[in-house]
């Protein structure tokens, strides 16, 4: 029988530290520039041609709720288990417009004369 092949798997060595926090958030901003590097962008062809499904695609989306709300809407409208019209509930706490009193003199009392 063959014998396998064990890759040899280095472990990160003990001693070593992983530096302060700069170092490694500048040591990831490498990394994201050196993968960016990489990537190969669009022409400005497909782009265009991206953009528009993109956008096709979400007002496809967009009519497709709204048909659906105007829809289950209908249904709940007519079952009786919505109604559009908000019932409307007095609230004790409020306040209303004063009530305009009129002052009707007590018998026995003369404002006129000075009180005589």
């Amino acid at each position: 029988m063959a014998k396998k092949k064990v890759k040899d798997r280095k472990a990160p060595a003990k001693g070593k530290k992983k530096g302060n926090i700069f170092q490694r958030i500048g040591h990831g901003f490498n990394d994201i520039r050196s993968e960016l590097k990489r990537v190969v962008w669009p022409d400005k062809k497909k782009l265009k041609q991206s953009t528009a499904t993109v956008l096709a695609i979400i007002v496809m989306f967009t009519v497709l709720i709204y048909i659906f709300d105007v829809a289950i809407r209908g249904i709940f409208t007519v079952s009786g288990f919505y109604s559009a019209k908000q019932e409307t509930v007095a609230d004790p706490n409020a306040d209303t417009a004063p009530i305009d009193t009129i002052e009707v003199p007590v018998e026995g009392t003369s404002t006129e004369n000075g009180g005589d």
